[in-house]
C-alpha cells in the first residue's frame, strides 16, 4: 500500500512537471511571435514619454542618470553616442569634453582608459563627484537587463561621423539589442546604416518643413521608420498633420514643462522626449479629457 502511494505521488509530480514545462515552452513561443510586420520588440510603437539622456538632476548621458530613469519607470531611454580615440563608443552629447567635465579637448583625443580617469559628474553637482564616463556597452546591458528600449542619437556628425555606423551597429548586435534599439539621424545619414542592415529601427531626425519631409519620406518608407523626430520649437499643427497624413508618427524633443507636454498630446504628437514626466504622465488620460 505504501509503495503504491509513493508511486502515485511520483507519477503526479512527473505529470505536473511536464505540464509546467509545456506551458513555459508555449509562453516563450507565443512571446516571440511577432504580431506586426515591424519588429519583435514593439513597445516603442506605443504612445509614450521617452527619457532624455538620464533622469532630471543627474549628469546627462551618465549610467547613474539613465539607471535612475529606468528605475523611475521609463520604457524607452535616449542617449547620445561619441567615440574615444581607440573607437570605443561612449555616451556624450558633445564631442568636446568641456560640456561634461573640467577637461579640454575632444573625446577622440583620449583612449577609453584615459577617459575613465576624468570626472563626468562633478560639473553637474558635487554629490556626483567621481562619476566615470559611460560606455555604450553599459547602457545596452542596462536596457537589456530591464527590458527597456534604447534610442541612440547619431545626428551630430562632429561626434558621430557616418564612418562609425558599422562600429556602432556591431556593438548593438553583439549585445542582442537590434530589435530594441532605435537609431536617430538625418535621413541622408541613415542611408549608411540601412546599407549595413535594412531591418534596423530608425527615427528620422529634424525634418522641419515640407521639403525636408518629402526628401526623407523615401528613406522612411524603405525602413518603415518608427517616427519623425522634431525639435519642440519647430513643431506646428500643420507639420504634425502632414507627417500623420504620410503615415508616420511624430516625436517631439525636449519637453520638460508639463503644460507643454499636455498641449503636444492635444495636438496629436505620438511620442515626447523629456527628462522627468514619463512615469508620471498618462497619454490616455489627456486624450480622454479631449473626448469629454
Amino acid at each position: 500500500m505504501k509503495k503504491t502511494f509513493i508511486f502515485c505521488l511520483i507519477t503526479l509530480f512527473t505529470v505536473s512537471a511536464i505540464g509546467i514545462q509545456g506551458r513555459k515552452k508555449k509562453d516563450i513561443t507565443e512571446s516571440n511571435t511577432p504580431s506586426t510586420k515591424f519588429h519583435i520588440n514593439y513597445r516603442y510603437w506605443d504612445k509614450q514619454v521617452i527619457n532624455n539622456c538620464g533622469f532630471k538632476g543627474f549628469p546627462e548621458n551618465s549610467f547613474i542618470g539613465l539607471e535612475e530613469a529606468v528605475m523611475q519607470g521609463f520604457q524607452t531611454v535616449k542617449c547620445d553616442v561619441a567615440f574615444s580615440k581607440d573607437d570605443v563608443p561612449i555616451l556624450s552629447h558633445s564631442p568636446r569634453l568641456e560640456r561634461s567635465t573640467y577637461k579640454t579637448g575632444l573625446t577622440t583625443d583620449y583612449t577609453i582608459r584615459e577617459l575613465i580617469d576624468f570626472d563626468f559628474g562633478i560639473k553637474t553637482h558635487e554629490k556626483f563627484r567621481g562619476t566615470h564616463v559611460t560606455t555604450l556597452n553599459q547602457i545596452l546591458m542596462l536596457c537589456r537587463r530591464n527590458n527597456v528600449m534604447l534610442e541612440i542619437d547619431c545626428s551630430d556628425k562632429e561626434r558621430f561621423p557616418n564612418s562609425r555606423y558599422q562600429c556602432l551597429y556591431n556593438y548593438v548586435k553583439k549585445n542582442g539589442m537590434l530589435e530594441s534599439t532605435i537609431f536617430c539621424d538625418n535621413a541622408e545619414n541613415l542611408e549608411t546604416l540601412l546599407d549595413i542592415d535594412p531591418n534596423v529601427i530608425i527615427s528620422i531626425h529634424k525634418c522641419i518643413n515640407k521639403k525636408d519631409i518629402d526628401t526623407a519620406l523615401e528613406v522612411a518608407k524603405r525602413a518603415q521608420a518608427a517616427d519623425f523626430s522634431i525639435r519642440k520649437s519647430m513643431v506646428s499643427q500643420t507639420l504634425i498633420d502632414y507627417i500623420h497624413e504620410k503615415g508616420f508618427p511624430i516625436k517631439v524633443w525636449n519637453v520638460d514643462d508639463l503644460n507643454d507636454l499636455k498641449n503636444f498630446v492635444k495636438m496629436g504628437v505620438d511620442r515626447i522626449v523629456s527628462k522627468e514626466y514619463g512615469p508620471k504622465f498618462n497619454y490616455r488620460i489627456v486624450e480622454m479629457e479631449l473626448e469629454d
